[in-house]
């Protein structure tokens, strides 16, 4: 399969998977097909120990691509759609690798500073 969506770059047994989806990485069925592919090849490498999952641009992600889900009108494709969403983020929890997400470590930092603000302010 051939991506456009999702790039990977491979060095030193680390992969870092770029969504690259402009302006906001927004998550749409070939975005999602894409990452699942991505995560289950990464899991076959043996060349690869650990996945990094990045966004291209000032946004991690979006989230949903809000224009793409407003044309699932037959029967069925919104649900094959959902279907779609999950096994994309299946593949990437049931990634072989140590897989990790540089939003949750954004997230982190951004609670324990807040903690600190709350603790110390009082």
């Amino acid at each position: 399969m051939e991506v456009a969506l999702i790039k990977v770059a491979v060095a030193d047994a680390i992969a870092v998977v770029t969504m690259d989806n402009p302006p906001v990485n927004a998550q749409n069925a070939q975005f999602n097909a894409e990452m699942a592919y991505v995560f289950d090849t990464l899991s076959d490498r043996k060349d690869v120990r650990v996945a990094v999952l990045t966004g291209a641009g000032k946004v991690f992600s979006a989230g949903a691509d809000m224009k793409g889900r407003a044309r699932l009108n037959a029967a069925g494709e919104s649900w094959q759609h959902k279907r779609r969403v999950r096994e994309s983020f299946h593949a990437i929890r049931e990634c072989a690798l140590l897989t990790t997400a540089l939003l949750l470590l954004f997230i982190v930092l951004l609670n324990v500073r807040k903690a600190r603000e709350v603790a110390f302010s009082e």
